[in-house]
């Protein structure tokens, strides 16, 4: 059998700041998850099969938006801290095996263009990039997750994508023995922060605060 469509997921979610009688929307999230899959025979006559997937995340804050509500100081909420995930390791898939992840490096970068991965079969998966300079820490766990953290601090100074819309993709290719019908085979993770002042006047009170959420999805081989 061959299966070389693809499955996919689009999520949002709104930051909302809540405490007492102080409510405001400071941000939302935004996560694009895509997955295909090409089932083969290795060359030691094994099947096995081999997929693509690729995440595209926004960072939307309330500075560079006009969501904000009434309360002061709404509008100064602005990008702290992303992560984009690809826990393999939480599937049921055995002999799993990465053969590609994009972006790879970590360090500091305000490229803009897009993250690709390939794999043997013909499967290509790319994300596009958009986002002014930042941090990029990149970690790579053997085999089983692929983790990019993205900060827009520098040592307590903001750097120039903290108060603008930011776009993060991370892409990967894998192999493994050919999944059963039920497994769960492919978690997609992004977990977005903002910081801001909260609904107060009073200048003493003016210090920032955090606001954090996350999106997840499991895909399933029923699902696909």
């Amino acid at each position: 059998m061959s299966w070389d469509d693809d499955v996919f997921l689009r999520q949002e979610e709104p930051l909302w700041y809540l405490e007492g009688d102080c409510a405001m929307k400071v941000g939302k999230l935004e996560h694009y998850t895509g997955l295909s899959r090409y089932d083969g025979v290795n060359g030691n006559d094994e099947e096995r099969s081999q997929w693509g997937m690729v995440q595209q995340s926004k960072m939307l804050p309330a500075t560079a938006n006009e969501w904000w509500g009434e309360e002061p100081n709404s509008d100064t909420w602005e990008n702290d801290k992303s992560i984009q995930t690809q826990n393999w390791r939480r599937s049921d898939l055995l002999n799993l095996g990465n053969i590609s992840y994009s972006p790879s490096q970590s360090k500091t970068t305000s490229l803009s263009g897009s993250v690709s991965a390939s794999v043997p079969a013909g499967i290509s998966v790319s994300a596009n990039v958009d986002h002014p300079r930042l941090e990029r820490e990149v970690d790579y766990l053997d085999d089983r997750r692929v983790r990019s953290e993205y900060q827009y601090w520098n040592g307590g100074i903001p750097m120039a994508a903290y108060d603008n819309d930011v776009t993060l993709g991370l892409t990967t290719g894998w192999v493994s023995d050919r999944p059963s019908d039920g497994d769960a085979i492919a978690p997609s993770y992004f977990y977005g922060r903002m910081q801001g002042i909260p609904c107060v006047e009073e200048s003493e009170y003016n210090i920032h605060q955090y606001c954090d959420d996350e999106l997840f999805v499991m895909f399933n081989e029923n699902q696909v």
